[in-house]
């Protein structure tokens, strides 16, 4: 035997290696051909082996399907839908008016966990219900993509609203949210309006056609003044008026950021008016107004033109289909042609409109972009809210005279009467007043004689006590004006007189929700608050309300009494504790005084 130690040595196939070099572009994972031999000898050849290719990961669609597939099959073996595979590898899917229902969303929602294409999801009449509900906010705590979201006519309620606040809260990637047409009220109103504080993501929500009602405007005002990224708002179809329509517009004085708001259709009336004319007077921010369909009149229009000549970024002001008659249209117009408006668009639609109005707001368009909507033509001014112009009487015209030369009456008269006599004839003190220009026509000079001439003469005495009558006839007029304006004043400062909860009245985010990661997506282990609170449990959280309204008061006297938030606390004030009063005996019952809140809300 020989000593040399056995060695092994490794042949590559040269054909291999020529094939491989040269697809080397297109096949990058193709394998090289290997021969082992066992002993040494020139003339011993193995088989070769080849290296299987790797397997190629699968994309974020074809999980998706996959995952949505094994749901449909694990959930109830239902019928996978081609539609929405088809939309799992898109930038949107739109089921809308597809009648899903709870159980057929629920596998969906297990897809969308993983997915990272779609951007716009609308579910758009699906039939979701509050169980629907759940599993969509519960997959929007996992998805990071879905940025416009529309669950609109799906019939959604209190439940389903404390389910999206949740998502809301917790979500950083939703921008836009359609909520329309739902069943939300006040207590739907409490929890989303807390979402709508405290999130800083969403720039555009849709809450148009739902039942908020008047009393919701207080923490949805509220809400509005919190926020600090919501640029659009539609609250549309809601029945919000009074003290409601309020409160939206204080909220809409401390926000900064709130560009478009809708709240046509509700009724805000004179009260909502006056709260807007305050509004715009501090907003620097607000570019679009949509208030048509309000019950506006023609003097609370005379109110917001004020206001609209003094603003200088409002731009689109939609007022249509109100009753501002001809003459509130006249005023808005003459607003929008001051130098400090920025207004570009005036829509009145059905409001009838003087040929003068128009060509002003021609005469507008042609020193800047204004686009204007209006009604038919008319040739006379409506009766309701057509303003009398009181034309000087002769004696005033007089005064006037009198003013402008600084002489009294009795001066004149000397002036007149050369021979001192006191008295002059009718005849002589027209021909005088003819001949010191006064601008009187010669009817006026005779009416204005026959009223202080005794016997046919004029004397000083009858002159002078003409004079003082009409002075005082001013004097009693400019102090009734006065009064009227201050009454006025008063009126407006009891309207506005409406104080914001220091902060959105709900419960606790740690009472609603314990989420906990699964494979698959997140699941709600238990929600004590969504399924047993109610409009008197939410309400006891709050500290004791007080305002003078019947109802809320019955309401307070109902729930618990608690530290913490109060309706009367001013936007970021401090909460003060009641006073304690020693009830002292007393024979007769003394009248309780009603408050003015108290007599408007009876």
């Amino acid at each position: 035997m020989n000593d040399k130690k056995s060695t092994v040595t490794f042949k590559i196939d040269e054909t291999s290696k020529d094939v491989s070099s040269q697809n080397s572009e297109d096949k990058d994972e193709e394998c090289k051909k290997v021969i082992y031999p066992e002993e040494i000898s020139s003339d011993f050849d193995t088989d070769l082996d080849i290296v299987p290719p790797k397997k190629e990961q699968k994309t974020n669609a074809e999980t998706c399907i996959h995952i949505y597939k094994t749901a449909c099959f694990n959930l109830g073996n239902h019928t996978p839908q081609q539609k929405i595979i088809d939309a799992l590898d898109k930038p949107m899917m739109s089921l809308s008016s597809r009648s899903l229902g709870p159980t057929a969303i629920r596998p969906l929602c297990f897809a969308l966990t993983e997915n990272m294409k779609i951007e716009t999801l609308n579910l758009d009449a699906v039939d979701l219900q509050d169980e629907g509900c759940k599993y969509v906010s519960e997959m929007l705590l996992e998805n990071s993509s879905i940025c416009r979201l529309n669950v609109s006519k799906n019939g959604l309620g209190t439940i389903a609203a404390k389910y999206l606040s949740i998502a809301l809260m917790q979500s950083q990637f939703l921008q836009q949210l359609n909520l329309s047409e739902n069943k939300f009220d006040f207590e739907a109103a409490l929890s989303l309006s807390r979402a709508i504080a405290k999130n800083d993501r969403i720039c555009n929500i849709d809450l148009s056609k739902n039942g908020f009602c008047s009393r919701s405007g207080n923490v949805l005002g509220s809400a509005i003044a919190e926020n600090k990224k919501l640029e659009k708002l539609n609250l549309s179809w809601n029945e919000i008026r009074g003290k409601g329509a309020v409160a939206i517009f204080k909220g809409i004085m401390v926000n900064t950021c709130l560009k478009s708001i809708d709240l046509s259709w509700n009724g805000l009336g004179y009260e909502g008016t006056i709260s807007l004319c305050e509004a715009l007077k501090r907003n620097r921010t607000l570019q679009t107004i949509d208030i048509s369909n309000n019950r506006i009149n023609w003097k609370a229009a005379e109110i917001l033109s004020k206001a609209l000549a003094k603003n200088t970024s409002l731009q689109v002001l939609n007022i249509g289909n109100n009753p501002i008659t001809t003459t509130g249209a006249m005023d808005l117009v003459e607003a929008a042609e001051t130098k400090t408006s920025a207004l570009k668009s005036l829509d009145l639609t059905d409001i009838p409109v003087l040929s003068e109005t128009t060509l002003l707001a021609f005469v507008i368009n042609r020193q800047r972009p204004f686009q204007f909507t209006h009604g038919d033509v008319v040739h006379t001014p409506d009766v309701l809210g057509q303003r009398f112009v009181l034309q000087a009487t002769a004696m005033q015209r007089l005064l006037a005279y009198m003013k402008r030369l600084g002489i009294r009456p009795v001066e004149l008269l000397r002036g007149f009467d050369k021979n001192v006599q006191f008295d002059i004839t009718k005849d002589e003190f027209i021909k005088r007043l003819k001949k010191c220009g006064v601008h009187l026509f010669e009817f006026e000079m005779d009416a204005l004689a026959d009223s202080i001439a005794v016997h046919g003469n004029i004397n000083y005495k009858k002159l002078v006590d003409a004079v003082k009558e009409e002075i005082y006839g001013e004097r009693r007029l400019k102090i009734k004006e006065r009064q009227q304006i201050k009454k006025v004043k008063e009126h407006h400062k009891r309207i506005l007189d409406l104080n914001l909860p220091t902060k959105v009245v709900s419960t606790d985010d740690e009472e609603l929700i314990v989420v906990t990661k699964q494979q698959g997506g997140t699941q709600i282990k238990k929600l004590p608050s969504i399924a047993s609170t109610s409009y008197h449990s939410v309400l006891s959280s709050a500290s004791k309300i007080s305002i003078s309204n019947k109802e809320d008061e019955t309401l307070s006297a109902r729930g618990k009494k608690t530290t913490g938030i109060s309706y009367s606390a001013p936007l970021g004030g401090t909460v003060e504790k009641a006073k304690t009063r020693k009830k002292k005996r007393r024979i007769k019952k003394q009248p309780t005084v009603k408050s003015w809140m108290s007599k408007a809300a009876v």
